[in-house]
């Protein structure tokens, strides 16, 4: 199969690297760009990097540069996102990117919504998918007697993520992404020193249950609503620990999230590539949504081990080429990132939740290991020997 249309990928962590040296072996040109010129994706052998402008600090620095990469044989390359970072000022300049490449863009702002966590509890509630109680913050009394009647502990969260990257909400919330809260007195003094800055909050219920009880399931929506294939993943430990992302995870059956899926992404005539997150309630059994991710994910790569490529449905939907529904492989296997995981044995097994024999057993059996590239010295060295030096210089540095 000829493959006429150069790749651009925005982004160069993972799973910007998989795609790079997947679409490599089919014989796929691609680029590949970032703004982070330590992303260890530049470290690639022969494999055409830039660096760029920041796309949300300087969006119009980084549209002037990408549309240097306009196609000069007549056909349009495609931009496949790799991260957060780049999904909404694709979005924001969508009509003039689109003279020039092929890319995702859903109806409606639909990825807009669904990005946004305020927008996926709403978009949620429409389509009867469960989800966790919550409360968005108003003003007057009768937010104060809502946020009394939650079960708690709960969850304080930004509407949007990125406000909280910044000073001075940074340090006002010590860096993290959500805040746990035992009682209504708590949420109340939190939000007298978030509400100056910030005030699209949401105040939700947590899921109970272990971080095991996470599902993530990757799926790719065509431009009318059909699914072009999916798999599904079970994590089994994340980083940070209890609220964060994945360092170990087995793929499961997807039936138990599916059609929730489906029904959330085919109601708002999403297009693309999602992940769509669930816990599933120990108390209820049910299974409720978290998030959405909007683009390409840190495990996506397991699709091509078991039969469900989305780099590659991805490629032939948007260049218009002939492209099959899949479905996955029955397979065990396991997702596993060194350099993810250490860090989280160290906390799991702080807290007693993981001991040292369960934690070396994990690395045997079916694995692909995510960070392992033996034929890539450069990356392998990027990716480990400076993170360790790093560390170790900071221990010093800290005595």
């Amino acid at each position: 199969m000829v493959h006429s249309h150069t790749v651009i990928v925005l982004g160069l962590y993972f799973p910007g690297i998989d795609i790079l040296r997947d679409f490599k072996k089919r014989g796929i040109q691609c680029i590949g760009m970032d703004c982070y010129a330590r992303e260890p994706g530049f470290s690639l052998k022969r494999t055409s990097t830039f660096v760029c402008p920041d796309p949300e600090s300087h969006q119009e620095e980084w549209l002037e540069f990408i549309m240097q990469f306009r196609g000069t044989n007549g056909k349009k390359p495609v931009l496949l996102i790799t991260s957060d970072k780049f999904v909404l000022p694709v979005l924001k300049y969508s009509e003039k990117l689109s003279e020039v490449f092929l890319f995702h863009h859903s109806y409606e702002n639909a990825t807009e919504k669904l990005m946004s966590k305020q927008g996926l509890v709403l978009a949620a509630q429409r389509s009867g998918v469960p989800v966790a109680k919550t409360i968005f913050y108003k003003k007057g009394n009768d937010f104060l007697d809502e946020i009394g009647e939650l079960k708690y502990p709960c969850l304080i969260r930004p509407s949007y993520g990125k406000k909280w990257w910044e000073d001075p909400l940074k340090t006002i919330v010590h860096g993290h992404k959500l805040i746990r809260v035992e009682n209504a007195s708590e949420v109340e003094g939190w939000l007298s020193k978030i509400l100056p800055y910030d005030d699209e909050l949401m105040i939700q219920e947590m899921i109970p249950g272990p971080d095991k009880n996470l599902f993530y399931l990757v799926i790719y929506m065509t431009k009318d609503q059909r699914c072009l294939g999916y798999f599904c993943g079970q994590k089994l430990r994340i980083t940070p620990i209890h609220f964060g992302s994945a360092s170990y995870m087995k793929t499961v059956n997807a039936a138990p999230v599916l059609d929730s899926a489906l029904k959330i992404l085919k109601d708002n005539k999403y297009w693309g590539p999602a992940g769509v997150e669930f816990k599933k309630d120990d108390d209820t059994g049910d299974f409720k949504l978290v998030e959405i991710n909007t683009r390409f994910g840190l495990w996506d790569v397991m699709g091509a081990k078991l039969g469900v490529d989305i780099f590659y449905q991805a490629y032939l939907d948007l260049t218009g080429m002939q492209v099959q529904q899949l479905t996955p492989l029955d397979i065990d296997y396991k997702w596993l990132s060194i350099t993810r995981d250490v860090r989280t044995y160290i906390d799991y097994h702080r807290e007693k939740s993981l001991s040292t024999f369960s934690w070396l057993k994990s690395y045997f059996g079916r694995v692909y290991y995510a960070d392992i590239y033996l034929t890539e010295p450069k990356l392998m060295y990027t990716l480990y020997l400076r993170k360790l030096f790093r560390y170790l210089t900071r221990n010093r540095s800290s005595k």
